[in-house]
């Protein structure tokens, strides 16, 4: 087997794997919120508290579980992206635009330029975030609800943090994956080695 046709095969495995992995965080993001949505919803009300702290408890757990799955699947998923765009070039595969000499699916991936009304960027892994956070936030809300009635308490102070405890969980957890994402469509984000392949000469005019 020559050079170029481990090329083209590593290529054939890497996008094979990249959406294997695509394909599992989708369904992940069907799963979620569907089964947080569902539990509020039939256990927020009539249900015993003790019932309600116990699935509240897993439930966060296993959401924790599946967000840790997630990111470290995201780890793969953007090496999988870097390695495919290294790939590419190596391949010497054409260019249909002025952007790079050489180009591929991965190559030719928009810039994150959408914004939501002209100010909110929009891009995949701050929608991950605000899906697991919203989630978790939800869970804590059962949690905090349930121990509140089995301590039977109520005050204005305890009804904020009622609220305020799932808020901040679930911001908490929205500004880490913000922390963690990693912008594999910008140059200046990557490492210098792969920096240096990305920046061919620009296809001639």
């Amino acid at each position: 087997m020559d050079r170029d046709e481990k090329l083209k095969l590593d290529y054939e495995q890497t996008v094979a794997y990249y959406h294997h992995l695509a394909d599992s965080r989708f369904k992940l993001l069907a799963l979620v919120p569907i089964v947080t949505g569902a539990a509020i919803g039939l256990l927020s009300e009539g249900a015993p508290p003790v019932s309600v702290l116990a699935i509240g408890v897993l439930g966060f757990v296993v959401t924790i579980g599946l967000f840790f799955y997630n990111q470290r699947n995201t780890q793969i998923f953007d090496t999988m992206i870097l390695r495919a765009k290294m790939l590419e070039i190596l391949l010497k595969l054409e260019s249909l635009d002025d952007r790079y000499q050489y180009a591929g699916p991965f190559l030719s991936r928009p810039q994150r330029n959408l914004r939501l009304f002209g100010t909110i960027r929009v891009w995949s892994d701050r929608g991950l975030a605000m899906i697991y956070g919203a989630a978790l936030g939800g869970w804590a809300f059962l949690i905090t609800n349930s121990i509140l009635q089995i301590a039977n308490k109520s005050s204005p102070l305890l009804s904020t943090l009622m609220i305020g405890i799932p808020v901040i969980v679930a911001i908490a957890f929205i500004w880490q994956v913000h922390a963690w994402d990693k912008e594999t469509e910008n140059l200046y984000t990557l490492p210098p080695k792969i920096q240096k392949l990305m920046e061919v000469e620009p296809k001639k005019r």
